[in-house]
């Protein structure tokens, strides 16, 4: 194997309150509690690429991706991620959709086609050698993504926060200028 596209997670960075940036990543403060696990073990992750990369002079890159969601998704009502859920819950019979979390939870999202143009065109650059964020850039509040698919639904369906405690990072937005400036108008969705 000479080449390899690693896809890593935003769940890698500690808690930030503004764009996180690939440099930003700190080993020394934790992940979010909720991801402490998943994030760690991205980190262990991204460490073994690197020692591939320069041990066995594979070429490694790494790209670090936020909230994915697109075709073929998950659409369990236990198991689904946000997108998916809300936009199943927004076509049932029940006057009331129910959003798990807080509503001021801050995400960023990509669309999985978008992600996919992006791998192709990163696998076939030779000057990405350090981890490199992609996703919209684009900071969006829960209750405002589920207003979005309940008008795209056009429903009038009322909206309830229960499960306070699922709430996951309270903000978590990647920066995208390094991906920007290598790879000219990628698209998002």
């Amino acid at each position: 194997v000479k080449k390899v596209l690693w896809v890593s997670s935003s769940t890698i960075y500690q808690p930030s309150q503004k764009k996180i940036k690939e440099s930003d990543l700190n080993l020394n403060i934790d992940p979010y509690n909720i991801y402490l696990g998943t994030g760690w073990l991205y980190r262990y992750l991204e460490k073994l690429c690197f020692f591939y990369n320069r041990n066995n002079k594979i070429d490694i890159k790494i790209i670090r991706t936020s909230s994915i969601y697109g075709p073929y998704d998950n659409f369990n009502e236990k198991k689904s991620h946000v997108i998916p859920a809300l936009i199943k819950k927004a076509h049932n019979k029940k006057k009331i959709l129910e959003v798990w979390g807080h509503k001021k939870v801050i995400r960023d999202f990509i669309y999985v086609e978008d992600l996919v143009d992006a791998i192709l065109k990163i696998t076939k650059t030779k000057k990405v050698l350090q981890p490199i964020n992609f996703s919209s850039g684009k900071a969006i509040s829960i209750i405002e993504l589920a207003n979005k698919i309940l008008n795209i639904a056009q429903t009038d369906k009322k909206l309830h926060f229960n499960h306070l405690e699922r709430s996951s990072a309270n903000f978590r937005v990647l920066d995208n200028k390094k991906i920007n400036k290598l790879i000219k108008n990628l698209k998002r969705t």
